[in-house]
């Protein structure tokens, strides 16, 4: 840091380097998109497999069988889906 005499007050102001606050703002939006990516990768096929379960229970009057059936389905899409997205952003650090 620097230091220096401040000729009207003689106090010592000093003066602090610049950070690239632009640049700290654009990483924590990307973080924070990603996460938010990570949600509705793992959010929408629990919904739509459960409720697809649900349907399904209803039409062959079995109540809970197809409903659980859809939560590892929906588990498993997820993974994958996640699995590809840290796959392309491990790909897009690379270059």
């Amino acid at each position: 840091m620097n230091d220096q005499e401040d000729p009207k007050t003689s106090a010592v102001v000093t003066s602090r380097p610049r950070t690239s606050a632009p640049d700290d703002r654009a990483a924590w939006l990307m973080v924070a998109g990603t996460a938010g990516q990570i949600g509705y990768m793992i959010a929408i096929p629990a919904v739509i497999f459960v409720m697809c379960g649900a349907w399904v229970d209803s039409y062959f009057r079995t109540k809970p069988l197809f409903t659980l059936l859809g939560i590892p389905l929906a588990l498993i899409v997820s993974a994958m889906s996640v699995w590809r997205l840290i796959k392309q952003l491990q790909q897009k650090d690379k270059v």
